[in-house]
């Protein structure tokens, strides 16, 4: 059976707390995947909001953790050119993070999102959507009001290099959805944004 891949928090303003862990949680697990190239740091945040590293794992290396609901994790990893650090929160069903330059969408089932929107002071990134589905898509920026800014149309097995913001979301669209299929929350380093068949359900 394949496990569901985790979809990254969106990333937090450089002022916000930790994420804290929360009691009464059921017991899951978690598997960090490294498909880097580098080393990538596997850090729990605890009850008060502290990292605490529990896993260094080299590249290709896969580290089944145990943990529960309500407890973030954060995997770290850079190089001179990229630096990632995303927070994921477990499933009830085991689940896994795949660890690579490409940004994980947040998929139509968990749309819409609330209160979407950009916000200001995030440095300047790029993103590299990537179509692998059979149908065009079209990628809008969300912009300050959270309104849909449409930016691209891109054909099938085309790309489209757009240069944004960390803390501007992109949603992509197809013709024959009403709503999005996905959104992406740009990173502090150049990501692809991959639409395949696994963001269509």
């Amino acid at each position: 059976m394949s496990l569901p891949t985790l979809t990254p928090e969106p990333p937090r303003p450089a002022s916000a707390a930790n994420p804290k862990s929360v009691g009464g949680g059921a017991s899951t697990y978690v598997n960090f995947i490294n498909h880097l190239d580098v080393d990538a740091k596997v850090f729990w945040f605890d009850y008060s909001g502290a990292r605490a590293l529990y896993a260094t794992l080299k590249p290709g290396v896969t580290r089944r953790q145990q943990t529960y609901i309500g407890h973030p994790w954060e995997v770290s990893a850079e190089t001179q050119y990229f630096k990632l650090q995303p927070t994921f929160l477990p499933l009830n069903s085991e689940s896994k993070v795949i660890i690579n330059k490409s940004l994980m969408p947040t998929l139509a089932p968990q749309l819409p999102i609330d209160n979407l929107h950009s916000v200001d002071g995030g440095v300047s990134t790029y993103i590299d959507f990537v179509n692998n589905l059979d149908t065009e898509i079209k990628t809008h920026w969300v912009d300050y009001d959270g309104k849909r800014v449409l930016y691209s149309s891109i054909q099938p097995g085309s790309s489209f290099r757009q240069q944004t913001y960390v803390g501007h979301p992109w949603e992509v669209t197809i013709s024959s959805r009403t709503s999005p299929i996905a959104v992406f929350h740009p990173a502090e380093y150049e990501a692809l944004a991959v639409l395949d068949r696994d963001v269509i359900h």
